[in-house]
């Protein structure tokens, strides 16, 4: 569905400049292959990348947290691994479910490269969502900070304009480290330390629970009601339920965080190279949770003949995660329900025995592996410009679980998931700087993409299998599930999408500045007989320090003011293919509800 949405945003910058110290290095090296640290908080808009380096941190949401104006962080908990949520300035749209998150995140653009994220459409074939089906590790968990040289975060109309559609809820900009021509150099940092175990926490146990509940039955309950009272709550006797509550002694653990990371570059003016590689294992507090990513990238660039460059990247990743074990989320993922009537214990003693039946004969192995590279050409002639880009992204997750019959009332279970995203580009790119002297600057630039995404997933799930000795689903004439308690899912989305767009950036006495972006896109997501949108946005801006000559404590004081229209693209192509209408049925206690919803332009 293609819907015009208009935005007007007016900021007001003050950033106090902080004073940095150097250390006893080379400054000059330094320089030439990192991003000074004043220039980066030189805008409010760049994330302190030097801080983030030295946080324990294996997603970016994490890291970024708190570091940018108007970034919000949302996660369900600390365990690693686990998917965070970026939110610029808040919500465009209402979140009533899990899976409507995934449709109002940022644009992570890294050297030019968008990133194809998760997609909600498995939650399509789950009765729960409170997890995205599969590994459910966050995509950006594979991104090495270290390699990172810079981080934007882009909000405003007149800035987000360029990415249309897939911009609409902004932009991180991501630029790595760069090769350095001259003798080699080579990098190694590392760190490691230990996350402690918490203590003193303020546990319950079956009398707790008893003394709550009991002054409500004694007031409003039924005979039957109380005839039906948790028989496990009956008896005080029962260790089991009445003994000490010290499951947090069994729960938590002291976690071993490490980090290492190495790189080499070098090379000469017509050829240069840099090589990177790490590893980050950050271990949960929470048992047995965990992740370890493994990093490859590789940046080679050369200058085959003067004005002419060609430059290649790569960026590939591994990742391993060991999830939480909660209850609930073991019965989302298997949509079974076992008989509660005796719940798990809060006594240490007890508990143990159900966390070694479950280490023993149970598996959930969760990996990710992700790539992303290109191949880019650029042509520099006086005030010209010209680049072509093709690039491509690709991830996995993958995973494989099972659950023994020791823990589930006799009946096991089973599943494999399987999700692909590819995608793959085309960019094209020409500018144009006039000379108009040292106080006005002028850039002229246009831009021709093409895209093309796929996402799939293949998911299977047995339940009742003939022994927990054989932890697979297995057909042929001796299937290792019964016949009748095997499901399988798979799907596919492809989105095509086409941009062209123009952009006219005016800087007068570095006091004034004026952007006009104009876009022209065409997605295979937008509704039939509407594929083509125009996206035009403004924006002003006005440096009050250079104007009135502010002293050096202000390190940036600016007015600005954007204004856009921009394309929403929906996110499954049932919507484009125009109108249709969905209904809803519930029943609450005798009336049933039935909610018509029609879509059209």
């Amino acid at each position: 569905m293609n819907k015009k949405r208009s935005n007007l945003f007016l900021s007001f910058f003050l950033l106090i400049a902080s004073a940095h110290e150097l250390s006893a290095q080379d400054t000059s090296a330094m320089k030439r292959d990192t991003v000074p640290e004043a220039t980066a908080t030189q805008h409010i808009d760049y994330a302190p990348v030097q801080l983030m380096q030295k946080l324990p941190y294996s997603t970016f949401p994490a890291l970024i947290d708190a570091k940018v104006a108007g970034v919000t962080s949302l996660s369900k908990s600390s365990e690693p691994g686990i998917p965070s949520w970026l939110l610029l300035r808040g919500l465009h749209a209402p979140v009533s479910k899990q899976s409507d998150i995934y449709a109002i995140s940022p644009l992570y653009v890294v050297d030019g490269i968008p990133i194809l994220q998760n997609h909600s459409f498995p939650f399509g074939i789950k009765q729960y969502d409170y997890e995205r089906i599969g590994s459910e590790t966050d995509i950006t968990t594979a991104f090495n900070i270290n390699d990172i040289a810079s981080v934007q975060v882009l909000k405003d109309p007149a800035d987000i304009a360029a990415y249309g559609v897939q911009g609409i809820d902004g932009v991180i900009l991501i630029t790595t480290q760069k090769p350095v021509a001259g003798k080699y150099r080579i990098s190694v940092n590392m760190y490691g330390g230990v996350a402690l175990q918490p203590h003193n926490i303020a546990t319950t146990n079956g009398r707790y629970e008893r003394d709550f509940r009991m002054p409500f039955y004694n007031l409003y309950a039924t005979a039957q009601q109380r005839a039906s009272f948790p028989g496990y709550l009956s008896d005080s006797s029962n260790a089991v339920y009445f003994g000490p509550g010290n499951w947090d002694d069994a729960f938590y653990q002291s976690g071993w965080q490490h980090s290492f990371n190495a790189a080499i570059s070098g090379g000469t003016d017509k050829a240069y190279f840099r090589l990177g590689l790490g590893n980050i294992r950050e271990s949960g507090i929470m048992r047995n949770t965990g992740l370890d990513r493994y990093n490859v990238s590789a940046n080679i660039g050369m200058v085959p003949f003067d004005h002419f460059t060609v430059s290649t990247q790569i960026q590939l990743a591994l990742t391993d995660r060991k999830r939480n074990t909660f209850l609930r989320e073991r019965f989302a993922e298997q949509e079974y329900v076992p008989s509660l009537q005796a719940p798990l214990s809060p006594n240490v003693a007890y508990l143990d025995n159900y966390y070694s039946l479950l280490d023993r004969w149970s598996f959930d192995k969760n990996q990710d592996h992700f790539l992303a590279g290109s191949i880019a050409a650029a042509y520099e002639l006086k005030n010209w410009q010209i680049r072509s880009t093709f690039l491509m992204n690709y991830h996995d997750n993958n995973r494989d679980v099972y659950y023994p019959t020791t823990i589930n009332d006799g009946n096991n279970f089973a599943s494999y998931f399987i999700g692909l995203d590819k995608r793959t580009a085309w960019q094209n790119q020409i500018s144009y700087q006039p000379n108009l002297g040292d106080d006005v600057k002028l850039q002229l630039s246009g831009n021709a993409n093409m895209q093309w995404d796929r996402r799939k997933y293949d998911y299977i799930k047995g339940y009742r299998g003939g022994s927990d000795f054989v932890k697979i689903i297995a057909g042929g004439s001796n299937p290792s599930f019964q016949d009748g308690t095997i499901f399988a899912y798979k799907d596919y989305l492809d989105h095509n999408l086409i941009t062209f767009s123009g952009r006219a950036h005016l800087s007068v006495k570095n006091t004034y500045e004026a952007d006009l972006v104009i876009n022209r896109e065409a997605s295979s997501f937008f509704q039939n007989g509407y594929w083509w949108f125009t996206s035009p946005s403004i924006g002003l801006g006005w440096s009050l320090k250079d104007a009135f000559n502010l002293p050096e404590a202000f390190s940036v004081f600016k007015l600005k003011a954007a204004q856009g229209a921009a394309g929403v693209s929906s996110i499954m192509t049932l919507m484009a293919t125009g109108r249709f209408i969905q209904l809803i049925m519930a029943i609450t206690g005798r009336l049933l509800f039935l909610l018509t919803v029609l879509y059209q332009h």
